[in-house]
């Protein structure tokens, strides 16, 4: 390597940085594969940190060895020895990729790589990737192309929280050809990767086949996408705005009163919708799935029961309220049953059940049952109708339906609350209320808690 980057390359680096990354406590690692985009971007970080104006703060290379192709070793060897020969610490991870990932063995790679940066990043570190404007094409008609809307058209962001610090792509306002002018004058040394010519991989078809006669006819195709994305990322913090505003009252997220989607027009309605789906953690329908949601929300009877389910999600509409989950297993996978002890916890798709001592003696707490019956081991069970049992406090006994009504707790879930039974009789609904005899046994007794964890809401 007998030269570093252009001082022209480097303002502009420098440029880049200063708008997107705070200026205080800067600390560097650039995400480095060995490739001509990261090989540049890396060599351009040392010159920067070695500028006259003091430096920048201190910087590393992290690299992330998939171990996805015979020569990924070799490949590590050949980035450590770049670094070792720019001065920067290298450090490396090597990852396990799913490769029958639903998603394709991109994206599972991908989502390999960044929980591996993640992991690896010290507080407030600043990971460096070497995105440039032709990947912001590509990425923009890949998710133009899969169907997407505004949040989607934001592209790659220029600057984005990773783990315990950040990630930020300086050279999002550089194309291909650029940096590979930049590193053909610098004498460079980079790895090719044989995978970038596979045309099955959609990005790679992109690269190869389409984008370049796109921008055989709109030479200026890369920026275009670059100000687009821009653009997107404004109009998505205004309709973040709004959102928060529509949801103002909301205490929950996966549970929205339908008064208030309904005092909304369409448009806002379903912004406040996507808004909704997101802080409750679940991925996005498509967009007939959400015209189904919207429908949903304008179900008039206060009686109807109504469910829109997609990979990743459901919704179901109750009483009044749109109810946000994770999606259950169907009623044939569910109700698995098995047993449940002080020693050995039971745990399904409907959470985690475990009885836990508790300390003292007394008759002061609706969930306890007897240590002893903790120790020999209760059945696990769900409900088939007909149960009976009398809640702890009550003169006579009821059906567990009419419990769950007077309860409120919500229909699909009535079948998936854990049961536990001592010698074939109801003793207790999850951690919820328990049968009055073993209330009473548990009084005078050392005594252990149910606890039902990691389920869905109930009511």
């Amino acid at each position: 390597m007998s030269d570093f980057p252009s001082d022209r390359f480097v303002e502009r680096l420098r440029a880049a940085l200063d708008r997107h990354v705070p200026p205080d406590g800067r600390r560097f690692a650039v995400a480095f594969s060995g490739g001509l985009d990261s090989t540049v971007l890396l060599a351009a970080m040392v010159r920067l940190a070695a500028g006259p104006d003091g430096g920048a703060p201190p910087l590393r290379a992290l690299h992330v060895d998939h171990a996805l192709h015979p020569d990924s070793a070799a490949w590590e060897r050949h980035c450590r020895a770049v670094a070792a020969e720019l001065g920067v610490r290298f450090d490396s991870v090597r990852v396990t990729v799913d490769r029958a990932a639903p998603a394709g063995l991109e994206a599972a790679a991908r989502e390999a790589r960044y929980a591996a940066f993640a992991g690896r990043l010290d507080d407030g570190e600043i990971l460096l990737t070497a995105h440039h404007a032709d990947d912001q094409l590509e990425t923009l008609l890949l998710r133009l192309l899969r169907g997407t809307g505004v949040r989607g058209l934001r592209g790659i962001l220029p600057f984005a929280p990773l783990g315990r610090g950040a990630v930020a792509r300086p050279l999002l306002d550089f194309d291909r050809a650029e940096i590979r002018a930049e590193g053909e004058r610098s004498k460079l040394d980079w790895l090719e990767d044989p995978s970038n010519r596979d045309v099955d991989l959609d990005r790679n078809y992109l690269r190869e086949c389409v984008v370049p006669l796109l921008r055989r006819r709109w030479s200026a195709a890369a920026r275009s996408g670059v100000r687009l994305a821009a653009a997107m990322a404004d109009a998505e913090e205004i309709l973040e705005a709004a959102a928060c505003a529509d949801l103002a009252g909301v205490i929950a997220p996966d549970r929205v009163p339908l008064e208030i989607l309904r005092g909304l027009d369409r448009a806002r309605r379903r912004n406040a919708l996507r808004r909704a789906l997101r802080e409750s953690g679940l991925s996005m329908p498509t967009a007939r799935q959400l015209e189904q949601l919207d429908a949903a929300t304008e179900v008039g009877r206060p009686d109807a029961q109504t469910r829109v389910a997609w990979p990743g999600g459901e919704a179901r509409v109750y009483r009044d309220t749109l109810y946000l989950l994770r999606p259950m297993p169907d009623a044939g996978a569910a109700g698995a049953g098995g047993t449940v002890s002080d020693a050995a916890p039971w745990s399904g798709p409907e959470g985690c059940v475990a009885l836990a001592p508790v300390d003292g003696r007394g008759p002061d707490d609706a969930a306890v049952l007897p240590a002893e019956w903790a120790r020999e081991g209760l059945e696990v069970r769900f409900r088939i109708g007909g149960e009976r049992f009398r809640p702890a406090g009550d003169a006579h006994s009821r059906t567990l339906k009419a419990w769950f009504q007077q309860q409120g707790i919500v229909p699909w879930m009535r079948e998936r609350i854990p049961l536990l039974y001592r010698a074939g009789r109801l003793v207790a609904v999850a951690d919820l209320v328990v049968d009055d005899e073993a209330y009473r046994a548990a009084a005078d007794a050392p005594r252990c808690r149910v606890e039902w964890s990691g389920h869905p809401g109930i009511h």
